[in-house]
This record gives structure tokens, C-alpha cells and sequence, in this order.
């Protein structure tokens, strides 16, 4: 018996499945206020949310390197950047791809770090001032 698994990969129809069944499953995203991260509710155990941020989800399905959940799906969803079809305001399919370089360049297609602004620093403010970090998502460096 072959125990291999078959490694999951990211396509346009598993995107819109993976959205269709978060609208059918009622998974909402909130943004938590001080960290700015953002979490999806799960739908089979209530009370529970896990942290994405687009790329990556603390659920079983991106804990065993699934680069598509509902959780994903619904992030991308509230973000403008996917939709159910049909829907009164169409966006484009995110890319079949689960790297951030090939997700940044989908954002934005003249290869401007919607983070950064392609400045290569995130400004936040922390509890002793302004924090400057580099960017986690195009990972550029701060010049």
C-alpha cells in the first residue's frame, strides 16, 4: 500500500470551491485591532478561529500544507480581491500558486507592494513609538 501523499496544489476551481463553501458555511474574518492580524471563524468547531493571513492558516488543511481553505478563500474574499460568481462586484481568481511573491504580483499588477508601498518598511506603532520592521510580505529589503 502506497502511504505517499499527494501534495495539494492551487488552482482557480479549488479557490472558487474553497470560497463557495465558506459562504455556505457561514466562515466570517475579523481583524484583531492591536495586532492587525486577521482570523476565520472555523465551521466545525464552534468557537474557534484560526489566524491567515492569505498565504498560510493555522487550520488542519494549512497545517498539512494545503495552499487552499475556506479560511484563505474568505480572507481573499473580504480583502476585494476574490467573489462568488454571480456576484454584483466580480474580482479576478487569485493565482494558482501558494507562494506570497506570486500573490503580491496578482495584488498588484504593477509589482507595487500594497504593504510597503515598496518601500521595503512597515511603520506600525508600538507601545514605546513608532516600530519600523521589514516587510513580511515582498520581503524586500529596507534600504
Amino acid at each position: 500500500m502506497d502511504t505517499a501523499t499527494r501534495k495539494r496544489t492551487a488552482t482557480p476551481d479549488r479557490w472558487a470551491l474553497a470560497l463557495r463553501r465558506a459562504h455556505e458555511n457561514g466562515v466570517a474574518c475579523f481583524q484583531i485591532s492591536d495586532t492587525g492580524e486577521w482570523v476565520a471563524t472555523s465551521t466545525s468547531k464552534p468557537g474557534t478561529v484560526y489566524r491567515t493571513d492569505g498565504i498560510s492558516c493555522g487550520c488542519p488543511a494549512g497545517l498539512a500544507n494545503d495552499p487552499i481553505c475556506t479560511h484563505r478563500a474568505a480572507f481573499w474574499a473580504v480583502q476585494g480581491v476574490i467573489c462568488l460568481a454571480g456576484s454584483h462586484d466580480p474580482a479576478p481568481v487569485p493565482p494558482a500558486s501558494d507562494t506570497v511573491a506570486d500573490v503580491v504580483a496578482f495584488l498588484s499588477p504593477a509589482q507595487i507592494c500594497p504593504t510597503c508601498n515598496d518601500t521595503g518598511r512597515v511603520v506600525t506603532d508600538g507601545f514605546d513609538g513608532r516600530d519600523v520592521q521589514p516587510c513580511w510580505v515582498c520581503t524586500k529589503a529596507a534600504s
